[in-house]
């Protein structure tokens, strides 16, 4: 009771008169007033003391022996027993409610149905559950659905509290209809533990016995279907459909709306040989025929799905053009055999389909449109308007291509569908003719990745501009580089090295920024097209920069009369043009990016129209969240770009072309795809100044600072007088690791 001012009338009881909040609130302000007044108190006291001067025996107990352990020791235990207990708990309450929803989704075999019956038993758990209404509130026609809420046992037994006297939250709880006695702590772990093991015998029932709501399709067994049929073919061609009355054509249906006759290819020492290039020749190379696939065998299975792997320049899509006939100049020797037939190259482009690695589609229709106009040109004639119509839906349902029937197909990195979206398009388009056997050639790695380094980089300059997006573009594609020249170096592939680093100069500067300003101008005729002129100029001096410290020690060491004096200055001298393009590099970056960033942003000629830009660029994806991605974006692509370099020679023989022409043209190419087209689609989509930042910014980055070379040539007198040359290439990395590697001879 709490008396006040009044008299005893006025009296309030605590226990019923005071709400919960009241009552905290009234037991905070208590504590508060003692605190303060034995505060009061010790200050006093202390003060009197002081003044008296009497000094205030002290009392110190120690204890000595194996006691002090011991009680520690059972506190301990106590503690760890509780928390066991607790969290043995907690894990039966969330197995019952994993069991609970599983069983309701088992038993709705509907998302609306499970949706809408999951809703209502976490409303009546919740309700029931004595925690929103308290036991003695619950009516007494309802209070049966208070006894088996698995919630209200699992509340019981989590609020226990192991000790011998009432406190006032014991109190509390039960004035809200809890149970607090210690048996209940086991009677809701046993009753969660029985919930658990009834709700997941429902969900496993569910699944066993229940069939979907969808309209089932009847299917045929394989070994019945087999054990019905002949088993035995006369000739290898596409069978004809027959009338929806035939039982031959029902037989064959295996439960798609058009039959089809499962083939397997079988192929035994298949070489494929060209004429030797007349390059090779000049060489020396005395064979009449290069060879390009030597001794190949294999089968694919009906009904398996087979992975043909290797690295860049293995012969995969050569082998699979052989096969598919699709090569028309060369030899071809072998067995090739279509179900223990001799491969009929007319019959077998009746039954076959072959998916290119180039996704061509017209990019005015839609996707519905794509697969229904390759359905009329490749399908019998034989097959209705309806049956046509049903094996679409069926081919687009296997592809999931559904949601996206009516979206147009697009240009690939502008608009309409993903490249991702647009492999499963040409999939399809070569599915709804129903063939018996598809190749289907796609891109490794690099393809997809390009697309998705360019959208991670237009998210993040959202929020940090285009001069910092074109800097990160830049940054992921030359780490590609970087990798290269390790790993050439580490096999001494030394003239890779060189014809790479100037390729990727070259191929930023004419090929990436050429395309870029005219796909751009084509992509946006009408458009003014703009540009940071700034940034391109300082770009351009740092490139020059970077020039004249190539040239000065290379110009000094060729100035000089004699190589012998030249060697030590000019090794000095590329060492301190190293060091000023490492300075100046830096520099640039700290006044590009903190103390001038302002001079590079894009200036906004018109208010209007910065608006509409400002409306138009929301970010899908958080700055960090793209941060990491573009991160393992990056990883992933330099982690491809190592088998370019262990296939470079193979392929320089296979092709007949020289190692220069493929380590200066193609393989920046190759490599920097995903920078390289990145900036291209930063230019349709009229964002010059990103391509603009990722073109001439990976050129500074290349020739400045991802890789620095220092050639010196000691020249030496041998037994016979001869001269010989040793080249070191000394790497700065940007973590200030040195990596040399010597060539003597």
């Amino acid at each position: 009771m709490l008396a006040t001012s009044r008299g005893v009338a006025n009296e309030i009881d605590i226990l019923t008169d005071l709400g919960f909040q009241e009552r905290q609130k009234l037991l905070d302000r208590l504590i508060n007033v003692a605190e303060e007044g034995n505060e009061k108190f010790l200050l006093k006291l202390k003060e009197r003391i002081d003044r008296v001067g009497i000094e205030v025996p002290t009392i110190e107990a120690v204890s000595t022996g194996g006691q002090q352990e011991s009680v520690v020791t059972d506190y301990v235990l106590k503690l760890s027993c509780r928390l066991l207990k607790q969290y043995l708990l907690l894990l039966l309450i969330n197995q019952v409610a994993s069991g609970l929803f599983r069983a309701i989704a088992a038993l709705g075999r509907n998302m609306i149905v499970a949706n809408t019956f999951g809703s209502f038993a976490l409303l009546t758990l919740l309700t029931l559950g004595g925690f929103i209404m308290s036991r003695k509130d619950i009516k007494s026609w309802w209070i049966w659905g208070y006894w088996i809420s698995p919630l209200m046992y699992g509340q019981n037994a989590i609020m226990f509290t192991p000790n011998s006297n009432k406190t006032l939250g014991i109190q509390v709880l039960e004035s809200r209809g809890f149970f607090t006695d210690a048996y209940w702590y086991w009677i809701g772990v046993g009753a969660l533990v029985g919930f658990m093991f009834l709700y997941n015998i429902i969900f496993t029932v569910a699944l066993t016995h229940l069939n979907p709501f969808d309209k089932a399709q009847a299917t045929i067994n394989e070994e019945s279907e087999d054990s019905t049929t002949n088993g035995t073919h006369q000739e290898v061609e596409l069978p004809r459909i027959a009338s929806s009355g035939e039982s031959s054509s029902r037989r064959q249906k295996r439960g798609m709306v058009l039959p089809f006759e499962p083939h397997s290819i079988t192929f035994d020492e298949v070489v494929y040989s060209v004429d030797m290039p007349q390059e090779m020749k000049i060489q020396g190379v005395m064979e009449d025929r290069l060879v390009l696939l030597k001794g190949v065998s294999g089968a694919f299975r009906p009904g398996v799905l087979t992975a043909l792997m290797g690295v860049s320049g293995a012969g995969k899509t050569t082998l699979m053009d052989v096969l598919a006939g699709r090569k028309t100049g060369g030899y071809i020797d072998g067995s090739i055999k279509i179900s223990g037939y001799p491969k009929k190259q007319e019959t077998f482009a009746r039954i076959s389909g072959y998916c290119e690695q180039n996704d061509i589609h017209s990019p005015h229709v839609t996707v519905h449109e794509s697969l229904l106009y390759s359905a009329w040109l490749r399908l019998p004639a034989e097959v209705d308007y309806n049956t046509r119509k049903m094996f679409i839906e069926e081919v687009m349902e296997l592809v999931e291509l559904n949601p996206l029937r009516n979206s147009l197909v697009g240009l690939p990195g502008v608009n309409g569908l993903s490249t991702e979206q647009l492999k499963r398009l040409t999939i399809a388009v070569e599915l709804v003719a129903n063939p018996s056997i598809i190749f289907i050639l796609s891109l490794l790695g690099l393809t997809p990745l390009a697309e998705r380094v360019s959208f991670l980089t237009e998210q993040i300059a959202i929020f940090t501009g285009p001069t910092v997006g074109g800097l990160l573009n830049a940054t992921c594609g030359n780490v590609t580089e970087l990798i290269i020249a390790i790993f050439a170096l580490t096999t001494n592939k030394i003239a890779v090295v060189k014809y790479s680093l100037l390729g990727s100069v070259l191929s930023n500067l004419l090929l990436v920024l050429g395309t870029s300003l005219l796909c751009g101008g084509i992509a946006n005729i009408g458009e003014e097209q703009k540009y940071d002129r700034r940034q391109a100029d300082v770009n351009s001096l740092m490139l020059l920069l970077a020039l004249l410290c190539h040239l000065l020690p290379l110009l000094f060491t060729y100035s000089a009369a004699s190589a012998e004096l030249t060697v030590k200055p000019s090794l000095y001298l590329s060492r301190a043009s190293s060091i000023v393009m490492l300075v100046a590099y830096f520099a640039y970056l700290i006044f590009q990016l903190w103390t001038h960033r302002q001079l590079f942003e894009a200036e906004d000629e018109g208010e209007g129209e910065g608006e509409n830009n400002g409306a138009e660029e929301e970010a899908v994806i958080g700055f960090w969240s793209g941060f990491a991605w573009l991160a393992g974006m990056t990883v992933f692509i330099a982690w491809l770009s190592e088998y370019v370099v262990d296939t470079i020679e193979d392929a320089s023989d296979s092709w007949g072309l020289s190692v220069s022409f493929l380590s200066i043209i193609l393989l920046p190419i190759v490599g920097n795809a995903a920078e390289h087209a990145g900036a291209i689609i930063f230019a349709f989509k009229n964002k010059l100044d990103i391509s603009l930042g990722v073109a001439l910014g990976s050129s500074t980055q290349i020739a400045m600072f991802v890789l620095f070379t220092e050639s010196k040539s000691e020249v030496r007198k041998s037994s016979n007088d001869e001269k010989c040359g040793e080249i070191c290439i000394l790497f700065r990395v940007s973590a200030g690791t040195t990596f040399c590697f010597a060539l003597t001879g």
